[in-house]
């Protein structure tokens, strides 16, 4: 069997200005602009252009960024970067072949799956993805070797009112290397430069405020802060877009009156993750002492929350001095994911104040509901949606604590504003609320979709003094433009996103209708027409006439193929049936076989196809997790035949046995970190823990290791506090996510890695392995029926050709299950002709976290005999699975009846073609003895692998 060479393509990851990375400075923990890239020179932002278009209180920025790649090789561009509340991402477009190409919405996990796959092609695409909260992340292929990338952007801004003017602050420290950065605001009212001592020019005829910037224009954060007066009158903006007419209207209710608010005990919820060391904790416990201080005497009970809640501390503040209670929360160390569900109700309160980001990581369990109102506090880089919907269902308000000029923000928490029961709009559509609460100033803000000109919205408020009605007319001929549009689409998904598990068909509909990426929609951009036709993706308007004309020529018959595929699958486990049915000699071989390591061709470069769509019965399978135990009865008589059958076979290879056990070898990581760890004192453990971490925040293989040594001093629950950070270095990477699944399998707590699996496979169902890996954490839960469904959807599914064998490896999967819980499992859905169980004395089975790489499972039996992809058969019997040299696994070792003697299992790191997480590959082993009998017995081990060529002795079967 030949290998390929597989080359290794760099990634840069870029993070700037506005679209800033919460970077952790080991010091002054400060965000700031981060541009990493592993070449011989950092890409250069050559140019920068910046225009805002305002409308009513509204603003349109469109970044026009020009990437220079001084590096004679090709990089793929990766920006991630989140926004600050009220802002969404719009639309994007990048150049290809000199001029610029839209970009057009796609479901989210197609998206992804699409951009790798023509991605491994070598040819353009570019994918802008929203992550979590309201952080995005833009990848762009290629940027050339010596060469420039054009990219266009446009981010839509709600505009904040303070005495009587907007204001919009533009983060432009990623430019301060550009000399000249031409700035135009397009609007009704002159802009000025908050920050900045020179007027900017102005047109009052074209309604145009212009000048160019530099650095000395911005302040020492890169800011820069745009003011223009905002009218008194109500502001109602109508507006005609592609998706309907819509009205966005900014109102004062006359009058409005706070309700006083006090409270005696207040539940303080502290966020003590890893992404807190981004948070300003200066002005955190600034806005702290002011809440406290005026509320004089009250009792605070302090929650920290990491992966699991602390119990609380108490504290009683007299005469405001909070000082006992922030020298605690000073203390603490910023460590380990977010677990909404940790939270609890404390005794006595009446009054809960969450402070963090809102990034619940660590589950897929929705935010509790808690018995008094519930405010929170936020800066920097926050899930404000998701916090403004939990604030708003507890009648109380998200404060964002953007610098000390919004400290006095605080003192709302001391009063209820006046509340918008509901808008009721004759003529108009689905108003939607930007929050229930009036604002300081007393207005409130909602859109609308507006079905007649002569439409009229009633809202019904309350404050201190009484019910009232306010009418506003939303009349007026409809201007051309999508800001009112886009504000409504960004209200609406606001709100679902709350809930999003319930909304995931409509938050895909809306992104698809308004060309705006959100949790289950992202925009794409590919080269060629003929790739929108091949992934189904409808392109820009421009190549529509063409794409219709291939969609014809390509359409194919799905049952069809579903059918030739279950053929084949068939043909190839007929074979391994008769391999199974076959006596193999348990003798030496006449001539000895070559011991030695086989020499290896040169690895040439790899060819992907494209993946097709995933099966339904993935979804099935999550769906059916807590199916009642009432069909049971009836399952039992459908399979009762093939359930018979396996249970014969099973007898038999369990009297056929030999003794056989499992040693594993015995690995530790040699890094200076883990050195340094096992040799600290136990009362330093931690604290050396948080010391070494600040050269190694963001390395995945430290927290392992450091988790590790914890685990084995002692610490299990700091080491799975540790281990938990994997979770929070990269939002929503699939990678990490099934990383630490793997972790937590190795250690038994199947229950904490199941939510994680199920959240990978929302995010890469184009992978049979993310529906692997979650059937055998359903397996393992007791979810009989579930795992079934997805091991078949795996066995059945079409898949892309670089996973061969994995659709072998998950039915054998599947009927050692049925087997097992025969009377659980519903099989007439199922090709009969599958329904055969093999089952075998010795399994191994190899899997890896790193996409587009390649890991090798070696075998060599008591005869000197290995079995690997150039050797796949045994004199004795023992087979390998085909090579996967693509990414992830499984490779697959089995022999039915060993013969006496040691069975040497190693791991070798043959090659990648994809930078892997912190240049290491994560290896996960699954050893069996009597597998798919009532004796099996399994055990599992992770380890790592640096460098290619790396070969690593694991463990070993010992058959008596």
């Amino acid at each position: 069997m030949r290998k390929h060479r597989i080359a290794v393509r760099l990634m840069l990851t870029v993070a700037m200005g506005v679209f800033m990375q919460a970077g952790f400075a080991q010091n002054d923990l400060q965000i700031r602009p981060i541009m990493h890239v592993n070449a011989a020179a950092p890409v250069a932002l050559s140019s920068a252009e910046v225009t805002v278009t305002t409308a009513g209180n509204e603003a349109w920025i469109r970044y026009d960024l020009v990437f220079q790649n001084p590096n004679a090789r090709v990089l793929e561009g990766q920006l991630d970067f989140p926004l600050a509340d009220g802002q969404q991402v719009v639309g994007f477009a990048l150049d290809i072949n000199g001029e610029m190409r839209e970009a057009v919405p796609v479901p989210k996990a197609k998206g992804r799956a699409v951009f790798e796959s023509i991605e491994r092609r070598n040819v353009d695409p570019a994918l802008l993805e929203q992550t979590a909260g309201n952080h995005y992340n833009l990848r762009v292929y290629p940027i050339p070797a010596n060469g420039t990338r054009r990219v266009r952007l446009w981010v839509a801004q709600s505009l904040k009112r303070e005495d009587n003017r907007y204001s919009l602050p533009l983060m432009l420290d990623f430019a301060r290397s550009v000399q000249r950065i031409p700035l135009s605001v397009e609007g009704a009212e002159r802009a000025h430069m908050a920050n900045v001592g020179r007027r900017m020019a102005w047109s009052a005829k074209d309604q145009r405020t212009w000048t160019v910037l530099d650095a000395r224009d911005l302040d020492r954060s890169g800011q820069l802060r745009l003011e223009w007066q905002a009218g008194e009158s109500p502001s109602v903006l109508v507006q005609r877009a592609p998706q309907g007419d819509f009205a966005l209207v900014d109102l004062p209710l006359a009058d409005a009156t706070p309700a006083a608010s006090r409270f005696r005990h207040l539940a303080l919820i502290w966020d003590a993750s890893l992404s807190g060391l981004g948070r300003d904790h200066d002005l955190e416990l600034a806005a702290l002492e002011r809440l406290l201080a005026k509320a004089g005497n009250v009792r605070v009970s302090l929650q920290v929350l990491r992966n699991r809640v602390d119990a609380p501390r108490v504290f009683e503040i007299r005469d405001g001095d909070s000082a006992a209670l922030q020298a605690a929360i000073r203390a603490l160390p910023y460590d380990g994911a977010t677990r909404a569900s940790a939270i609890r109700p404390v005794v006595g309160a009446d009054r809960y104040l969450y402070v963090g980001d809102g990034l619940f990581n660590l589950g897929v369990d929705a935010v509790p509901t808690l018995p008094a109102r519930l405010d929170a506090w936020a800066n920097g880089a926050a899930d404000a949606p998701a916090l403004r919907a939990w604030t708003a269902r507890h009648r109380g308000q998200l404060f964002m604590l953007d610098g000390t000029a919004s400290l006095p923000r605080v003192d709302d928490m001391f009063s209820t504003p006046a509340v918008v029961d509901r808008v009721m709009v004759p003529g108009g559509t689905d108003a939607v609320l930007e929050s229930p609460f009036a604002d300081a100033d007393g207005r409130i803000r909602f859109a609308v979709q507006r079905e007649s000109n002569d439409a009229i919205a009633t809202v019904h408020w309350h404050d201190a003094r009484g019910a009232f009605t306010t009418a506003v007319p939303l009349a007026g001929e409809a201007k051309e433009g999508r800001m009112a549009a886009y504000t409504w689409a960004r209200l609406k998904m606001a709100g679902l996103e709350a809930n999003r598990a319930m909304h995931r068909t409509e938050l895909q509909e809306l992104g698809k209708r308004f060309g705006i990426p959100n949790s289950e929609s992202s925009l794409i951009v590919l080269d060629s027409v003929a790739d929108y036709a091949n992934f189904d993706i409808p392109p820009p308007a421009t190549l529509l006439a063409q794409w219709t004309a291939l969609k014809a020529e390509k359409a194919l018959d799905a049952r069809i193929k579903t059918k030739a595929k279950l053929d084949d699958l068939a043909e190839r486990y007929d074979e391994r049936g008769q391999w199974w049915a076959k006596k193999f000699p348990k003798d030496a071989p006449d001539i000895a076989p070559d011991r030695s390591v086989v020499a290896v061709d040169a690895m040439a470069p790899m060819v992907m196809s494209a993946p097709p769509s995933p099966p339904e019965p993935s979804r099935v399978a999550m769906e059916r997790a807590s199916e009642a135990d009432g069909e049971r009865a009836m399952m039992a008589q459908s399979r009762a035949r093939p359930a018979a059958a396996a249970a014969r076979d099973a007898a038999g290879i369990v009297a056929s046995q030999p003794t056989a056990t499992i040693r594993i070898q015995a690995w530790k990581s040699d890094a200076p970190e883990a050195k340094r760890l096992r040799a600290a004192p136990a009362s330093e453990l931690y604290a050396t823990y948080l010391d070494a971490r600040k050269a190694m925040r963001s390395s995945p293989a430290f927290y392992m290791d450091a988790a590790e040594v914890m685990r084995e001093r002692g610490e299990p629950l700091l080491a799975q506090r540790v281990l938990s950070n994997l979770a929070e270095l990269q939002i929503e990477d699939r990678h990490l996510l099934r990383l630490l699944a793997y972790r937590l399998e190795e250690l038994g707590a199947w229950d904490e890695a199941l939510p994680l699996l199920k959240r990978v496979l929302e995010l890469a169902p184009d992978e049979p392995q993310s529906h692997r890996d979650l059937a055998l954490a359903l397996q393992a839960t007791g979810h009989y029926q579930a795992a079934a469904d997805a091991f078949y959807a795996v066995a059945s599914g079409q898949w892309d050709s670089r996973f061969s064998d994995i659709d072998l490896i998950s039915l054998v999967e599947l009927n050692a299950l049925i087997n097992k819980h025969a009377d659980k499992v519903r099989i007439t859905d199922f090709d009969q002709r599958l329904i055969k169980h093999y089952p075998v004395g010795l399994r191994t089975v190899l899997s890896w976290d790193a996409d587009n790489s390649d890991m090798d499972l070696w075998v060599t039996d008591p005869n000197g005999e290995r079995v690997y992809y150039g050797h796949t058969a045994s004199y004795q019997g023992g087979r390998i699975s085909r090579d996967f040299t693509g990414g992830y696994g499984p490779e697959e070792f089995v022999l039915r009846v060993p013969k006496k003697g040691r069975y040497k299992i190693e791991a070798n790191y043959f090659g990648d073609r994809h930078q892997v997480l912190a240049g290491e590959t994560t290896l996960m082993l699954v050893f069996s003895t009597g597998y798919g009998t009532s004796a099996q017995k399994d055990q599992r081990v992770t380890l790592r692998l640096k460098d290619k060529k790396e070969t690593i002795a694991v463990g070993e079967f010992v058959v008596e």
